[in-house]
């Protein structure tokens, strides 16, 4: 079958232009900018979070977390310059499993962590994400991998 392409347009994102000068004179970037601290917030709380809680099972009053919650979460355990929310659910999933394990599963001691024990709703603290997350340091050659 032969398929003239001459007159069709292809829409991708990518990360960074390309290398290749070929590809380069053949395509009209579209800089498009990411999303802002407070939008990321906003993104995180009302979509982001209620979307992993039914992935999870759970109801949307099981676990909370506020909006300086999520603030903190995205300033200190996120790529401030990523402005995309990948990242972000990320971090909520992470958090939302081991809210989850550790909830239903009563006999795995985790006194040790909190000021009392786990049980829905779960009101998401600084202290709780301090706990459930660690900042990871990136090598730099292989920072544009995914990992």
């Amino acid at each position: 079958i032969n398929i003239d392409l001459s007159s069709i347009w292809f829409i991708y994102s990518m990360n960074q232009l390309p290398t290749d000068s070929a590809l380069k004179d053949r395509i009209f970037p579209i800089m498009v900018p990411g999303y802002s601290l407070n939008e990321k917030i906003q993104i995180g709380a009302k979509y982001l979070l209620p979307k992993n809680l039914k992935i999870k099972g759970l109801k949307e009053t099981d676990v909370v977390i506020s909006e300086s919650a999520m603030g903190y979460l995205i300033n200190k355990f996120t790529n401030i310059n990523n402005k995309g929310m990948r990242e972000i659910e990320t971090l909520l999933k992470n958090i939302l499993n081991k809210i989850h394990f550790v909830v239903n599963n009563p006999d795995f001691d985790i006194s040790f962590m909190f000021d009392k024990k786990l049980e829905f709703p779960v009101n998401i603290t600084t202290k709780m994400i301090d706990k459930f997350c660690k900042k990871q340091k990136v090598n730099p050659s292989i920072q544009a991998m995914y990992l």
